[in-house]
């Protein structure tokens, strides 16, 4: 019985580079290096090659002719190439070719280069500075004395600071970003002014920096609109401990309506009650939570700000008085001459600064990082030598991160502020009598007690 004849393969194989000459193995491989097929899916040609342990800039060549391509490689193109597919396209064919190299390839009208390094320019358009929030009481005093002409000098300063700061160093921290994901033979170059970045490197990884840049973009960009509401309540003689929310009915909301602590000891020690709180609320809702603080003390609106910021960037909202206090300075002259006095004025916060960072996610959540600072002036102190002023401030301050969604609101409270105020009775006529009239006047030290209570409301600004 007659066996039949099994099929015989050809294949490419160079065990030496100078064994062929290019133009022998291009006769080796004319049954697999065919020309290319028309695709049936109109896709555009389709390409096979098949080599093993060949040069990959003779494969490329091999390549090219016999697909009647124009291809030029670099003269840093070096390694060697196993390699059989089949009806490929041709983005996928080079890409088969050049992958496990690292190797970049890009095409131009009908010119095909192949390069080892791939370079691309990325553009990010952000303010060149740098970025940040503060917020600050400060005070300053100080008095002294200096002389000249072998005199003596003596300096006493003190000094009260409160202040929240929050700096973002884009460029730096961009910069930075992009370094990492670089390898060791990539090149970077950064124009903070044109926002443009230009980068040199392995195609894979420029390809990973760029693919890093793109949802960089997509973060940044993110707008969000926070609408804050003030309100100061001057507390009944029944909740001079605080608000309380329990005796709030938020009748039409929905989301987290339980109630925790952001402030820690809002003034001697006195832990509030629970002051903070995450809800929904439903039309006409939000109106019967001031009813329900009505309730409960005088309420009074402070302030109703509307600002909108990028995402991770910092809102500062200020209402606020700024105190002048002067402090002097004594230069002792000469004999014969008098001392200079020179004063100068310095400036402090008394009110409220409030903090606001959002972070909005891809999934529409919104986490607020909240910081409110609020001072209010005790008394004014003279130095000992009565030459300079320096206030005595309350101040209350806390931080805190919630996380809401579109449009929800959160509330915060327990910054609880009490004020001593002087008051004069007297009896009408018998009170403004020369030296018999305090008989029937005196003075009088009256306590209140408010609270701040901040809403907001974060709403995401779409782009149209």
């Amino acid at each position: 019985m007659d066996h039949p004849t099994p099929p015989v393969v050809q294949t490419v194989h160079t065990p030496s580079h100078n064994q062929f000459s290019l133009e022998d193995r291009m006769l080796l491989t004319q049954d697999i290096a065919k020309s290319p097929e028309t695709n049936p899916l109109s896709l555009g040609p389709l390409y096979s090659f098949r080599a093993q342990d060949l040069p990959i800039v003779d494969a490329l060549a091999l390549f090219a002719r016999s697909h009647r391509l124009n291809i030029v490689a670099g003269p840093d193109i070096t390694g060697t190439i196993t390699i059989d597919f089949h009806d490929l396209p041709l983005d996928r064919a080079m890409t088969a070719l050049l992958e496990a190299h690292g190797y970049y390839w890009e095409r131009r009208d009908d010119l095909i280069q192949v390069r080892r390094f791939k370079t691309t320019t990325l553009n990010v358009d952000y303010i060149r500075l740098v970025r940040g929030g503060t917020g600050q009481n400060r005070a300053q005093m100080s008095s002294g004395s200096s002389g000249t002409s072998g005199g003596s000098g003596s300096q006493d300063t003190g000094q009260i600071t409160v202040n929240q700061q929050d700096e973002i160093k884009f460029w730096e921290e961009l910069e930075k970003q992009i370094r990492t994901l670089m390898s060791t033979d990539g090149r970077l170059v950064v124009n903070r002014l044109s926002g443009t970045i230009q980068v040199t490197d392995w195609y894979h990884r420029v390809n990973e920096i760029d693919h890093f840049i793109h949802t960089v973009h997509k973060a940044l960009y993110r707008q969000v609109e926070i609408e804050a509401r003030i309100y100061e309540v001057n507390l009944n003689d029944d909740f001079s401990l605080g608000i309380d929310w329990s005796k709030i009915n938020f009748y039409g909301t929905s989301g987290n309506i339980a109630l925790s602590n952001i402030i820690t000891a809002p003034f001697g020690g006195f832990i509030a009650k629970a002051a903070t709180t995450t809800i929904s609320f439903a039309d006409g809702s939000f109106d019967g939570v001031l009813k329900a603080l009505r309730e409960q003390g005088d309420l009074r609106v402070v302030s109703q700000p509307r600002v909108v910021t990028l995402n991770n960037q910092p809102a500062l909202i200020k209402v606020a008085t700024d105190d002048a206090f002067f402090t002097q300075t004594i230069l002792q002259g000469t004999s014969g001459t008098g001392n200079i006095v020179t004063e100068q004025a310095r400036s402090v916060t008394v009110g409220l600064v409030l903090s606001v960072t959002p972070q909005i996610s891809d999934d529409g959540w919104i986490m607020l990082d909240v910081t409110p600072i609020i001072s209010r002036l005790r008394d004014i102190r003279t130095s000992p030598q009565g030459t300079a002023t320096a206030p005595v401030l309350d101040v209350k301050q806390s931080s805190g991160l919630v996380r809401l969604k579109d449009g929800e609101m959160v509330i915060i409270g327990g910054l609880i502020q009490e004020e001593v105020s002087h008051s004069e009775r007297k009896v009408p006529l018998l009170g403004d009598l020369p030296w018999l009239g305090r008989l029937f006047k005196g003075t009088y030290d009256v306590k209140t007690k408010s609270e701040l209570v901040i809403f907001l409301s974060p709403r995401m600004v779409h782009a149209s």
